[in-house]
């Protein structure tokens, strides 16, 4: 039997070319730029087109929605009760990264340079929403829309945030202004804020190569600055409204990595619950909707 092909959708405008994958968690599975004798990928390349099982940790960059990260056990409070997220990342026992990634999306508006997905409510997810994609290549940056919708009849805590991943880290840089991170138990889960170590060396440019495998910061001021100085390129990401939390993804012997702009932090839900204060998110009412703008304006 003939292996199916991604369907991918391409947007240009200008030196830059976007690929995405509606099907494949409504990802994007390349972003370059391209001009005469040069070609550079500003997010990690999809690298074939063979249709196969969680491709998607295979794109360039995927959305989070209706929460980012992981959930602890599933557990989350939902009107006056308790929802029980599904596990869907095997063997990883909390929850994560909501449903969008690991769901096909509809297209509802396509032109060159943009395209429209949307999200339908899915009935095996205790929690009742859709949400809508935006996508738009200009010959300036790359704008990414995420919205997220309350269906139900109860309120819900919901939140968005894009997981892209960047290639080249052994050469790469991020500048960033991360005072405080959250320490992180056994299970990668936070347990309290603290001062970043690292404040200064991201202000300065830390390099990729040096990241931790996985940090979680938090008062961020919604904008970072990517640079690969041996290519003379620059990427400066912000986000809109500015969102408070970074996540990164630094994995040992891989040569990309990930920092993944969020509205709230891992399992903030659950910490708000207890008390704790500054973690992101909203409580989102019924009929009510949760939009974020992500930003990519590279420099070359």
């Amino acid at each position: 039997m003939a292996v199916k092909k991604i369907g991918l959708i391409s947007l240009k405008a200008g030196d830059y070319d976007v690929t995405v994958a509606p099907e494949i968690g409504g990802s994007i599975a390349s972003y370059r730029y391209l001009s005469p004798g040069r070609a550079v990928d500003i997010f990690r390349p999809l690298r074939n087109l063979d249709h196969g099982p969680d491709r998607v940790l295979e794109m360039g960059c995927f959305p989070l929605v209706p929460y980012s990260n992981r959930i602890r056990e599933g557990k989350i409070m939902a009107g006056d009760g308790t929802a029980r997220l599904p596990k869907n990342n095997p063997p990883e026992p909390h929850p994560c990264h909501g449903t969008g990634w690991k769901s096909p999306w509809d297209i509802v508006d396509q032109t060159a340079h943009s395209l429209t997905l949307v999200l339908p409510p899915n009935a095996d997810f205790p929690l009742i929403y859709k949400a809508h994609q935006h996508i738009s290549l200009t010959p300036l940056q790359l704008e990414i829309t995420l919205s997220v919708t309350n269906l139900g009849k109860v309120d819900f805590p919901a939140g968005l945030g894009l997981h892209p991943y960047f290639p080249a880290r052994k050469t790469a840089e991020i500048i960033a202004g991360l005072p405080q991170e959250w320490a992180l138990d056994a299970a990668r889960m936070p347990t309290e804020r603290v001062k970043n170590p690292a404040f200064k060396p991201f202000q300065m440019g830390q390099n990729a190569q040096d990241l931790k495998e996985m940090s979680a910061y938090c008062g961020w001021d919604g904008a970072a600055v990517i640079r690969w100085p041996d290519l003379g390129t620059a990427l400066f990401m912000t986000t809109e409204p500015p969102l408070a939390h970074l996540l990164i993804w630094a994995p040992a012997g891989k040569a990309f990595f990930c920092a993944e702009p969020a509205s709230h932090a891992i399992d903030g839900f659950n910490l708000a619950a207890q008390g704790i204060d500054a973690v992101g998110g909203v409580i989102l009412a019924p009929n009510r909707t949760l939009t974020q703008k992500f930003i990519f304006r590279p420099r070359f």
